[in-house]
């Protein structure tokens, strides 16, 4: 792969600029439309998060709102509800930007996508480049009683669920434990949730202590009625791919999960790696195409350059790259792909050409690149005097 060659010129981040807002078809198509308001809330989001600043997101979350969503339709005790409550409003849960920005290293980048209304309400769209992989953040967005723009429910694309509906799941633990009569007054899926929860919770032990197959054996003896509950089938796409990428295990989760959940966006991201690893490049890029039509991201572009280079067509990886940077001018990940496919195939012109477009971007200032054993046939190369020539009269 080529990404490793981003390490080997030192380079000196700044903040990215901000995002403009567009207005995508279907449901998003009146954006313009938009308060201005949230689009500035949004882009101020994005540079403190990049600025490493957690509470440009965590100072903003209405809890009170994403409580009510949670806890919704729940009878229990008052006290009880007034404890879950203090504790959501005192604990770590919520505290999303602190949990991003610990991911973070240098060239860890989190970048506005658009705001946008879906469905009248105002959202905005944000990816998320760590440590931990790519993520997508959808903040859903209101006013509240002041006028300020608030944070009212948080959905992770990795989880393919909104945060309150992760911690209604809790909330209905704690209040079952409470309730005895609670499972019972309760229907469908949130009842066989309660009935089936200590099982779930033996995977999910099993899960902790590194006992892959035990999860998968727990799984096999679930009710049907539960297997095809998106927790129960992340837990064992997760053990699955623990035991092997290349397994019959982990290509039937990937089925079973995509078969349950067929417009779930955390089933794209979940699959990507493991179709990668089992060189399933067609499936890679099925992956890439379909998570694009829900997010519209230029850097899916640079992952379908890395399958297509994985294949050995870099040709096809090249286009892949290209598209990336021309649809989104400062995503440097592309340039570097484009620069390490150029000094790969000792294009140097065009390596050239690349390396002044990094630059261009504002976001890095190269190092010497002639203490750096990988470009010494540049450093050699007359395409090389040209460019040095060229940086330093721009300079």
């Amino acid at each position: 792969m080529l990404l490793p060659l981003i390490a080997l010129l030192a380079v000196t981040p700044a903040a990215p600029p901000a995002a403009a807002a567009q207005a995508p078809a279907g449901e998003e198509s009146r954006a313009s439309q938009l308060d201005p308001a949230y689009l500035a809330f949004a882009q101020a989001v994005e540079k403190g998060i990049n600025a490493r600043e957690a509470d440009a997101l965590d100072a903003h979350i209405d809890k009170d709102a994403i409580f009510k969503k949670s806890t919704e339709g729940v009878q229990v005790p008052a006290d009880f509800a007034a404890g879950f409550k203090k504790g959501l409003q005192q604990g770590a849960a919520l505290g999303f930007g602190k949990q991003l920005i610990s991911t973070f290293n240098e060239e860890s980048t989190f970048t506005l996508l658009r705001a946008r209304a879906v469905k009248g309400v105002p959202r905005a769209l944000f990816r998320s480049l760590s440590t931990r992989g790519l993520n997508y953040l959808d903040l859903e967005l209101a006013r509240d009683a002041k006028g300020q723009v608030r944070v009212v429910d948080i959905y992770p694309y990795v989880a393919g669920e909104f945060i309150s509906e992760t911690l209604r799941r809790a909330y209905l633990a704690a209040a079952a434990d409470a309730n005895q009569g609670l499972v019972d007054r309760l229907m469908g899926k949130e009842q066989t949730y309660l009935k089936n929860l200590p099982r779930l919770q033996a995977m999910q032990k099993a899960f902790q202590a590194g006992n892959h197959e035990e999860v998968l054996r727990l799984y096999g003896q679930l009710p049907a009625a539960f297997k095809t509950d998106k927790i129960v089938l992340l837990l064992r796409l997760q053990a699955a791919a623990a035991l092997s990428l290349e397994g019959e295990a982990y290509a039937q989760a990937i089925a079973d999960y995509e078969k349950a959940l067929p417009n779930d966006p955390s089933v794209e991201l979940v699959s990507f790696d493991g179709y990668l690893l089992r060189k399933d490049h067609a499936g890679a890029i099925r992956a890439m195409d379909k998570l694009d039509r829900r997010v519209r991201d230029p850097y899916l572009s640079v992952l379908r350059g890395n399958v297509m280079l994985d294949k050995g067509d870099t040709a096809e990886a090249r286009r892949h790259y290209v598209a990336a940077v021309t649809a989104e001018p400062t995503l440097l990940v592309g340039h570097w792909s484009l620069a390490g496919l150029a000094l790969q195939e000792k294009q140097y012109k065009e390596l050239g050409e690349r390396l002044d477009a990094i630059e261009a971007t504002g976001l890095v200032q190269l190092n010497d690149l002639e203490g750096v054993a990988e470009y010494q046939g540049f450093v050699k190369s007359p395409e090389y005097k040209a460019w040095k020539k060229r940086r330093a009269a721009k300079k």
